[in-house]
Parts: C-alpha cells; sequence; structure tokens
C-alpha cells in the first residue's frame, strides 16, 4: 500500500535533487508516441485558431534549471505537434511557462498566481516538493493537474486517503518501486528468499511497504532485514546472517551510497549476490567501482529500439539541437495525455477532461498505462544493469 506523508526535510531536499538526476540519466521507453491518433494537417492557418492556454510549473533558473528545461522541451514538443495539426477541439494550445522552485511555499503562490489568471490546466511539478502543493491548489480551485516526474503518493492523494479528482501523475510513485523489484526479483532473477538493507527514511519504508507484501504474493518472502545506521556502519554480520537465512538477493531500496555499502560488505565476504538499488542516482555514482553489476529501477532504458520512440527522439533533436532525456520524454507524454483528454471530451473543462483521462488508456513515449484508483499510472518499470559505468536493460517488470 501507499503510505507516508508529505516530503519533509533534509531527506526531502537532497531526494529532490537525486531523482532529478536519476531521471535525467536514463532516456528511455516501451511505446508509441502520443496517447491519440494525431488529427490530419489542417487546410487553415493555425495561428487562426483560439487559444487555449496550457501553464507549465518547472524550475527555469537556479540549481535545477536545466532539468526544468528539459521537461520544458517535452512539453512544448508535445504542444507545437499538435497545434501545428490543427490542435484540439479547433483551439491552438499555447504554453504559458512558470519559473516553479521545488519548495512548496513558493510552488503554491505560483500555482495560485496560475489559475488566478483563469488558466484551469496545469503541467509540471517536476519534483514532489512542488508537485503536492501545486495539487492542493488544483483541488480547490477546479483546475486539472498533471505531475510530469514526481513520484510521491501524495500529489494525486490527499492526506486523508482520498484521491484527488483532477490531478495525475505520469511518472511511478515510488512504492510502486517495490511492485517492481518483487516482480524482477521473482520473474526475471529466480530467486524467492531475499535480505534487506534499509535506512530509516520515508522512501525506504513507503518502498518497503509495497516490496514485501508482492514478494510474498508471489511466492517468496524476506528471510533477513538489516537497518544502515550511517555510512561508517559496519554491515559485515548483517551480510551473514543475510545469507545464513538463505537469501539470493539483496534489496537496497535508497541511495547508490547506501548500495555501494552493502556491495563493499558482500565482497569483503567473498560473495556474488545480487544487489538491487532505487532510482536515487546521479551519474558520478554510475562509475563507482562497488556498484558494477548491481541493478537500478527505473521508468526508462538508454538502449531501447523501439522504432516510434527512435523516430520521437530525432523529432526532438531536430528541435532542440540535442538529445532527448527522460525528464523531456515525461513531460512529452504529460503533455500529450492533456491534449488526448481534451481532444476526447464532450466539453473543454477540467472537470470533463478528468473524467476522459481517468477512463482511458494510453500509449506514449514511456510506456503503455492506464491509471488507478489513485490517478497513478500502471505501466511496467524497467531495470537496468550497471556494467563498465553504463546502464543497460535488462527486463521490464509489473506495477501490479
Amino acid at each position: 500500500m501507499d503510505n507516508g506523508g508529505a516530503p519533509t526535510g533534509r531527506w526531502r531536499r537532497n531526494r529532490i535533487i537525486a531523482v532529478a538526476v536519476a531521471l535525467w540519466l536514463v532516456l528511455g521507453s516501451m511505446a508509441t508516441g502520443c496517447s491519440a491518433p494525431m488529427p490530419p494537417l489542417p487546410d487553415h492557418d493555425v495561428a487562426e485558431l483560439q487559444v487555449l492556454p496550457v501553464a507549465v510549473l518547472v524550475p527555469l533558473s537556479g540549481e535545477l534549471a536545466t532539468f526544468g528545461e528539459a521537461v520544458r522541451n517535452g512539453v512544448g514538443l508535445a504542444l507545437d505537434e499538435w497545434s501545428a495539426r490543427g490542435g484540439v477541439v479547433g483551439r491552438r494550445l499555447r504554453a504559458e511557462w512558470m519559473d516553479t522552485p521545488c519548495e512548496a511555499d513558493a510552488a503554491e503562490a505560483v500555482a495560485r498566481q496560475t489559475v488566478a489568471q483563469g488558466i484551469g490546466f496545469l503541467l509540471g511539478g517536476m519534483c514532489s516538493e512542488a508537485a503536492v502543493p501545486i495539487a492542493r491548489v488544483a483541488e480547490e480551485t477546479g483546475s486539472l493537474f498533471i505531475a510530469t516526474a514526481a513520484t510521491h503518493p501524495m500529489v494525486t492523494v490527499t492526506p486523508g486517503g482520498t484521491t484527488r479528482a483532477r490531478v495525475f501523475t505520469v511518472a511511478l510513485p515510488y512504492p510502486y518501486q517495490g511492485r517492481a523489484v518483487a516482480h524482477f526479483v521473482v520473474e526475471s532473477l529466480n530467486i524467492t528468499r531475499t535480505a534487506v538493507f534499509a535506512a530509516a527514511d520515508p522512501f525506504a519504508r513507503d518502498i518497503l511497504a509495497a516490496y514485501e507484501p508482492t514478494l510474498i504474493a508471489l511466492g517468496g518472502r524476506v528471510v533477513s532485514t538489516a537497518g544502515i545506521g550511517g555510512p561508517d556502519a559496519d554491515l559485515s554480520a548483517a551480510v551473514e546472517a543475510a545469507v545464513v537465512a538463505g537469501a539470493g538477493a539483496f534489496y537496497v531500496p535508497g541511495s547508490a551510497a547506501l548500495v555501494a555499502q552493502v556491495g563493499r560488505a558482500a565482497s569483503s565476504a567473498g560473495l556474488n549476490v545480487p544487489v538491487i538499488g532505487s532510482d536515487w542516482w546521479s551519474q558520478p555514482d554510475i562509475a563507482l567501482p562497488e556498484l558494477d553489476g548491481a541493478y537500478l529501477i527505473s521508468h526508462y532504458t538508454l538502449d531501447e529500439t523501439d522504432g516510434q520512440v527512435t523516430e520521437w527522439a530525432q523529432r526532438f533533436r531536430s528541435a532542440y539541437a540535442v538529445e532527448p532525456d527522460a525528464l523531456a520524454a515525461l513531460g512529452y507524454d504529460a503533455a500529450c495525455l492533456l491534449a488526448a483528454g481534451i481532444s476526447g471530451s464532450d466539453d473543454v473543462t477540467p472537470e470533463a477532461v478528468a473524467r476522459t483521462i481517468a477512463a482511458s488508456s494510453y500509449s506514449g513515449v514511456t510506456g503503455q498505462w492506464r491509471f488507478d484508483a489513485r490517478h497513478h499510472p500502471l505501466k511496467s518499470a524497467v531495470l537496468v544493469q550497471v556494467d563498465a559505468g553504463r546502464l543497460h536493460r535488462v527486463a521490464a517488470a509489473s506495477v501490479e
């Protein structure tokens, strides 16, 4: 189950940056462009169409500006493509770029400013610290909000457990990583007995609350659990206990530093046990020798060869003269999701479009999915393996 409160404290800030970098690392996907057929080319000047504004709330200045720019490019490409082909319901989609820091109070202020301008469709919220208050504003004001890269489960769900009717995410919430790892361990590695090494933080807690029940349902079980007290903690006894208990794989739902710490302890004991980490990694981490052979759960993969995805990547390169990354892919899918929802609705209102989105299935650059009751996307996660400082796709894993 999903668990936990809103992101808080130093853990929250560090994770915002780490996850943004991790998402930036791992481009790829498994699917096929926008979720609805693109309309035919128009026989009139698109500039003459009535404008339908779409606000994009991402960091465009400060330390996260590079990541916000990637989302902006993905959203921009999608809106340009839809508008160039006649728009949606006879309207041209125009992005309104709103510089939105990954800070709760500032993000809420930008969201309120946006809806006060009469804009009812919002995209962005790259980090959960910003996405949660934006979602709250959308709920209060009757707006529709699609979070592009935020992974906290409370983006779409209130503290009381009620699904926000007009809020959706396109990135997998991090508790779903636990489900995907359980499927990967049992179905791809053919291992049913695992050990868990985790720090005492909300991220690990929420992932494990989803991991263990899924593992049990698949016929596996956690045979050993150990806390990681700090970077200098001696894990030799915990590793030995895990092996004695019959663990065939070690799951470390945390940063690359924690995975490396467990990996060093396993190597010192002469063990060759698969170690699986989370998406909380950055580019320098991948080059750490202790991580060679470790598995990383992700939304995407660098080496996808699907023809329609590579065509999208070429269009992106042609538009921006840079390589697309995963944040751009998520931004593109969020914008396409909105455009398809508007196109398929009987009324251009946030309420009507939200009903259409919630009831439909989609095929996008980042996968094929439908939404669950909490408006989280049900799509496969991708498992990649570190090999000499590079990431290689090894499997897709269910989150159900």
